[in-house]
């Protein structure tokens, strides 16, 4: 657990990043050290959970860009989950959306 913003939690081969509120500056460094920390083998898929989120600041956006090349990088397959409508719109614009991997789980 990271912050009180989100829980980075790791079962078996899965990874889950879940978050709940606003990220701000000072949580991306201890946020990115924990999902490369843990984006090692065994785990295999990566899930991104956005079901909390009403909105993405540029900060969240960076950091989920950021942890999405993590899981490129190690060859783990990645998914977002719960996106809102203003969430898929950020993340679109973003061109953050083409490389969710599973569709009709984001």
């Amino acid at each position: 657990m990271s912050t009180d913003a989100s829980k980075f939690i790791i079962a078996d081969a899965s990874a889950r990043l879940i978050l709940t509120a606003d990220i701000d500056a000072q949580d991306v460094p201890s946020l990115r050290n924990e999902v490369a920390a843990g984006l090692q083998p065994p785990v295999e898929r990566f899930v991104i959970d956005l079901s909390e989120c009403r909105f993405l600041d540029p900060v969240a956006v960076d950091l989920i860009g950021a942890t999405m090349g993590m899981a490129d990088a190690q060859g783990i397959r990645m998914t977002m989950e719960g996106l809102t409508p203003n969430v898929r719109v950020i993340l679109g614009i973003a061109g953050l959306l083409d490389f969710s991997a599973d569709p009709g789980t984001s």
